[in-house]
């Protein structure tokens, strides 16, 4: 949450709702936020580096996925994505 709030007053915060409809366009090496407070971790946040962005999808590589890194392909509509931070 902390990068969140850091990200809205530096007015590098994009809401899903921006990326969902095409408002925002991440650019490689933005960070995407995800909802993780229900996988049962002492966390509640979830942290992703963008590799590629298209019109229906993305990809991402994140750290402590399945405890290790990994290259992952997701779209804007994953009910787990909150937005995205400018980098």
């Amino acid at each position: 949450a902390e990068m969140v709030t850091d990200a809205k007053v530096a007015k590098k915060w994009h809401p899903v709702t921006d990326l969902r409809t095409g408002k925002h366009v991440p650019r490689v090496g933005d960070i995407l936020i995800f909802d993780r407070s229900s996988e049962g971790v002492s966390w509640g946040r979830h942290v992703a580096r963008v590799v590629e962005w298209r019109e229906h999808n993305f990809t991402t590589i994140d750290g402590n996925h399945g405890d290790r890194w990994a290259t992952v392909e997701s779209d804007p509509f994953n009910p787990k994505l909150l937005g995205s931070i400018d980098v």
